[in-house]
C-alpha cells in the first residue's frame, strides 16, 4: 500500500465521529495496524540504490521466518568488519558498503540490546575467500529449472559434471532474490574443497557488495 493512501486511512479514522458509537476499540486497532504499514511503507521507500522491495520482502520474510525458532537470528547483525549478517538454516548472508539495508532489524537496534550473534567467519571464510569455483552459470538458467524442477534444481560444481550440486528449489530461489541477482548475471559457486565421497559443501557467491552461503540438500558425484 502507498504511503499517500495509507495516510488518507489515518485522517479518515482522525477526523471520524465517535459520539454514541461503539466501534472505538476496533478503529484503534485499525489505526495501528495503520501506522505500522506507514512505517514499512517508509522504510521500503528508503532502500539503498541497488537493493529492490522484493528482495526486502524477501528478507523480512526469512528474519520473521527464523525468528520465531530463535528469536536472534530474527535480526540483522553488524559485525566487527561493518559487514550486516543475516542468516537461515541453508543460507548465510554478508552485505557491506552500500548493500547494507538500514530498515532491517538489528542487534544494534536499542530494543534489541545485549543480544551476541554467532560468530560466522570459519563457515564463510574458506568458502568465499577459496578459488575453487564452478563453471559459470546464468540466472536465467537456475530461474527456468526452479520453475520446472519438482524438489531440486541440479548444478555442476566441475566443468565434466562428474561432481554436482542438489539444492532445494524453494532455498535457491530465496537465495537469489535476497541477492538480488538480475537475469542477465552470470554467476560461479565457490567451494574450498570438494572432499570424499558424498560429503555436503557450503557454497558461496560473491556479487556487488553481497556475499552469500548456501549449503546444498546434497552433493552427487
Amino acid at each position: 500500500m502507498k504511503t499517500t493512501t495509507i495516510l488518507t486511512k489515518l485522517y479518515e479514522l482522525e477526523e471520524k465521529d465517535y459520539t454514541g458509537k461503539k466501534d472505538q476499540t476496533l478503529d484503534f486497532f485499525k489505526y495501528k495496524e495503520l501506522i505500522e504499514q506507514l512505517k514499512e511503507s517508509i522504510k521500503m521507500e528508503s532502500l539503498p540504490e541497488g537493493s529492490t522491495k522484493k528482495q526486502y520482502t524477501a528478507i523480512k520474510k526469512m528474519l520473521k521466518t527464523v525468528g520465531k525458532r530463535r528469536k536472534l537470528l530474527g535480526l540483522t547483525h553488524i559485525d566487527e568488519k561493518g559487514r550486516q549478517v543475516f542468516t537461515d538454516s541453508y543460507i548465510l548472508f554478508r552485505f557491506y558498503n552500500d548493500a547494507i539495508i538500514e530498515a532491517l532489524p538489528k542487534t544494534t537496534d536499542p530494543e534489541n540490546e545485549g543480544h551476541t550473534y554467532p560468530q560466522t567467519e570459519k563457515l564463510c571464510d574458506p568458502t568465499l575467500n577459496s578459488s575453487l569455483k564452478s563453471p559459470p552459470v546464468k540466472i536465467s538458467s537456475l530461474k527456468d529449472k526452479i520453475r520446472t524442477a519438482d524438489l531440486y534444481v541440479i548444478v555442476d560444481l566441475v566443468p565434466d559434471g562428474s561432481y554436482k550440486a542438489a539444492f532445494g528449489k524453494k532455498v535457491l530461489d530465496q537465495f537469489i532474490t535476497i541477492m538480488n541477482f538480475k537475469n542477465t548475471d552470470t554467476i560461479e559457486l565457490l567451494y574450498p574443497s570438494l572432499g570424499n565421497g558424498f560429503s555436503v559443501r557450503p557454497l558461496g557467491v560473491k556479487y556487488n557488495n553481497r556475499e552469500g552461503i548456501i549449503l546444498p540438500y546434497r552433493m552427487e558425484a
